[in-house]
């Protein structure tokens, strides 16, 4: 690339859920570990709402956030394997990357709401479960777990690849919102701040419902 242009992203309300997942994630991790239930089960609900908004806002927020704007045909990916196109946005191997990302931190949030070792912490959902199904889905939270952590050091890999081999801005993007592009372009379209609210709000019903142990169906 030669002469770069800046262009507008990545919008606040994907920034601060990009950020606040890393640091609750850590903090799941490091409670987990340290069977620190009283901070664990309060931090999983955290994790499920962050989820629940990402969902909503792939569907109803800005340009780059929405996951129908994802390249995530095969035939874009085999073209950006072949001629590295460029992708203002989430690039295939990137869109892949977070659908498997959101996939398998949906499975442990979910997985965590029904387990339970009948001791040290029960789930606000595993009293509508038998014992054996109890069991059954602890064990898959805690491996779920460990494939994450596998996946998470993979994704961290990629980042770095892509910011220190070939110098792309990509993280400094998910901080300021702004990445390098080639040519100037026209500004996408940009989601308003009453449907991030609106957002927010239902992901933080919708969690907190659940955190109380209310079934909503």
């Amino acid at each position: 690339m030669n002469k770069q242009h800046k262009l507008h992203v990545w919008d606040l309300p994907l920034r601060l859920f990009h950020w606040l997942l890393v640091a609750t994630f850590a903090g799941l991790w490091f409670t987990g570990k340290e069977l620190e239930m009283d901070w664990h089960i309060p931090l999983g609900f955290v994790m499920l709402g962050l989820l629940i908004f990402r969902l909503l806002w792939g569907i109803t927020g800005s340009h780059h956030a929405r996951f129908v704007n994802f390249p995530l045909h095969p035939r874009s990916l085999k073209q950006y394997l072949t001629t590295k196109t460029f992708h203002t946005g989430h690039n295939p191997m990137g869109s892949w990357s977070v659908v498997a990302l959101l996939s398998l931190l949906m499975v442990q949030v979910v997985s965590g709401l029904f387990a339970g070792d009948g001791y040290l912490y029960e789930g606000p959902l595993s009293r509508f479960i038998d014992s054996g199904l109890v069991d059954w889905i602890t064990d898959i939270h805690r491996a779920s777990f460990d494939i994450l952590l596998g996946f998470i050091g993979l994704h961290v890999a990629a980042v770095a690849y892509y910011v220190v081999i070939k110098r792309q801005d990509i993280l400094h993007a998910m901080v300021s919102g702004k990445r390098s592009v080639p040519e100037p372009m026209q500004p996408f379209h940009k989601a308003s701040w009453k449907q991030a609210l609106s957002c927010i709000v239902t992901a933080a019903l919708v969690a907190a419902g659940i955190g109380y142990g209310v079934p909503l169906m």
